[in-house]
């Protein structure tokens, strides 16, 4: 009888940790599943070293000429625009787009730069010099995000032959070959 009882015992005792370990495995599962809410992906705090976005080239047009897909976030709709815009601009100059071929930042020490030229970036962020180079643009998409603000996806046109002409007058980029 004790046999017995005792094999009783350690079988509610095993089917007690399998149970435990199955409700951990559970809890796991359920809460890896959960919806994630994350924090808009475009920050803009006039220090154009901190972009971070998403851009990637929709189209090129021709040598001089590329379509850009970019994302802005804002409290307006024009916020938003104008963070879009920014951010193409930001990431062109200072990253550059993976998996093109412009995957080269056209800037190449953003930091020197930066410091260097600060009354260039000033007036080429801040007094909205970068759009004497967007030739067309239009939103793709336009929806709420977190906080009560607004996230726009764009279309743009980028003239970057004259983008890189102006680097170069403005001594931001050398000329190729110098």
């Amino acid at each position: 009888m004790i046999n017995k009882k005792s094999k009783i015992k350690s079988i509610n005792l095993a089917s007690k940790w399998i149970n435990f370990y199955f409700g951990i495995i559970m809890s796991v599962g359920l809460f890896s599943c959960a919806k994630k809410v994350i924090a808009p992906s475009v920050i803009y705090t006039d220090n154009v070293a901190n972009y971070t976005s998403e851009v990637t080239i929709d189209t090129k047009v021709n040598t001089d000429s590329y379509i850009l897909l970019t994302n802005g976030d804002g409290l307006t709709t024009d916020e938003a625009i104008t963070q879009s815009e920014k951010n193409a601009f930001s990431v062109l100059l200072f990253n550059g787009i993976a998996n093109s071929d412009l995957n080269i930042p056209l800037v190449e020490n953003e930091r020197q730069s930066i410091s260097s030229h600060q009354e260039f970036y000033d007036n080429f962020f801040k007094k909205f010099d970068f759009r004497k180079f967007i030739t067309q643009h239009s939103i793709i998409s336009q929806s709420p995000s977190p906080g009560g603000r607004i996230q726009v996806k764009m279309r743009i046109t980028i003239n970057l032959g004259n983008l890189k002409m102006y680097l170069i007058q403005n001594s931001i980029i050398r000329k190729f070959g110098l």
